[in-house]
């Protein structure tokens, strides 16, 4: 019953605000009914970060109080849940990568796969940061985007900025592109070549999984949550464009 008492409480109360449900009682009325139903949903998404589990349970949940109430046909639309990913790294198991991380002797391979613990980077976007990209006196790296919205800005903790910074005195004595990260050509770096360091590196640590990119950034918004941070400032370290996305990453 608590998740129709919610629905109650939000139509009797002030975050209901402007919203249009009609001359109708949404209590009785299965035009009005269905108006407020999809005016909550959209409400427990936006304000309440509600997972789609969560979501559909109580859209579940009304349709049986409509059906009570006599309004049999209101049978909300569910939310698509997206499709079950690896975990993230247990703690033990991000601690064993980075020892191995540590071993590493090449300080351009620190820093990349350190990077991307910290910062939850995307193959695709570290490969293509340039050395601009590195704010030194914030210690952040900016992530460009064709939609100058949808550039963004990652601080780095000294976990990752240290090796960088250290990368950045090797890279100075090399030549070639602007990239950040280079090969001994001088050219920009693959996705593939992260991901294989990044495979290389796990496979280094004796782990009973293989490790990518896109598991570290799993892992480094999984943290973030387990944490408490609020999953409208992860959504925004993520690139992620509806929070929805975000709560995705919860364990």
């Amino acid at each position: 019953m608590s998740r129709v008492g919610g629905y109650l409480r939000w139509l009797a109360g002030p975050e209901i605000g402007g919203t249009d449900l009609g001359t109708g009682d949404p209590l009785t009325d299965p035009v009005t009914a269905r108006r407020a139903v999809r005016e909550y949903r959209s409400w427990i998404e936006s304000e309440r970060a509600a997972k789609p589990t969560t979501v559909n349970a109580t859209l579940t949940a009304l349709d049986h109080f409509h059906a009570y109430q006599g309004i049999s046909e209101l049978e909300s639309a569910r939310v698509d849940q997206p499709a079950a990913a690896p975990p993230a790294l247990s703690p033990d198991e991000l601690d064993a990568f980075q020892h191995a991380v540590a071993r590493r002797q090449a300080v351009r391979d620190r820093a990349i796969a350190l990077v991307l613990v910290d910062t939850g980077l995307l193959a695709s976007e570290l490969v293509a940061l340039d050395v601009p990209d590195v704010r030194r006196g914030t210690a952040s790296l900016i992530v460009r985007h064709d939609d100058v919205a949808k550039r963004r800005e990652l601080p780095m903790s000294p976990h990752s900025e240290i090796p960088l910074r250290g990368w950045l005195r090797e890279r100075s004595r090399w030549t070639g592109s602007p990239a950040l990260f280079v090969n001994r050509r001088g050219g920009r770096l693959s996705t593939r070549w992260v991901t294989e360091l990044v495979v290389a590196i796990s496979q280094a640590a004796s782990l009973d999984r293989v490790v990518t990119p896109a598991l570290l950034r799993r892992t480094f918004a999984t943290n973030l949550l387990d944490r408490g941070t609020d999953p409208h400032d992860v959504a925004a370290l993520m690139g992620h464009k509806r929070v929805q996305t975000t709560n995705a990453y919860r364990r």
